[in-house]
């Protein structure tokens, strides 16, 4: 955070500021998209340590599923993270539909996932199941989203995607969504709608 360098402008002592800034973090830990997409901005030290915090607790709680036109899916998660730059996450398969549970199947987790677009998404990206907002029932956010990066192998049973970007464009949705809501809300008292009698 920038000190007011102007003379007769006060400004916050840099431990004090960085108590704030502590104290919105933690008030803010049951919402990981508005850690993400707006704290995370303040300052270059408590985005470090924001990114080192969703590395250690958020990304393993990330869900990556692939979707066939069977109904089959295959669910990934986290395995390990690129040491050298941080980057690049690799999830490995953990839970196998009974429809792609046999070798037939194989080739379909690489087809799948190659076959995914924006038109047609195979790939859906879940975050927070039973971990937010206590643990409440259907509490995580989920998209759509493509995987920013995204390679594949051993007939797909392997990933590796940019997780950063992907936090970046999920968290991104997430908070265009919710002012988008509370526009709606705001301006739907002013919507005069229409009454209807019963006949």
């Amino acid at each position: 955070m920038r000190r007011l360098k102007r003379e007769g402008l006060p400004y916050l002592p840099r431990e004090l500021s960085d108590q704030i800034i502590e104290a919105m973090i933690e008030c803010h830990a049951h919402d990981p998209a508005y850690q993400w997409a707006v704290l995370r901005h303040i300052t270059k030290p408590h985005r470090k340590q924001i990114e080192q915090h969703f590395r250690v607790h958020w990304l393993p709680k990330l869900i990556i599923s692939v979707h066939h036109d069977d109904n089959g899916y295959a669910d990934y998660r986290a395995f390990s993270v690129d040491r050298e730059t941080g980057l690049v996450a690799k999830f490995k398969l953990r839970d196998l539909s009974a429809e792609w549970n046999t070798r037939v199947y194989v080739f379909r987790w690489e087809q799948s996932i190659a076959m995914s677009d924006f038109d047609r998404p195979n790939i859906h990206v879940r975050l927070g199941v039973g971990a937010m907002n206590d643990g409440l029932a259907n509490s995580w956010i989920i998209s759509d989203t493509f995987l920013p990066g995204l390679r594949w192998g051993d007939y797909g049973r392997t990933i590796w995607f940019e997780w950063k970007k992907l936090f970046d464009i999920l968290f991104g949705e997430e908070i265009i969504m919710r002012k988008a809501q509370k526009i709606m809300v705001r301006y739907r008292f002013y919507i005069k709608l229409p009454t209807f009698s019963i006949l």
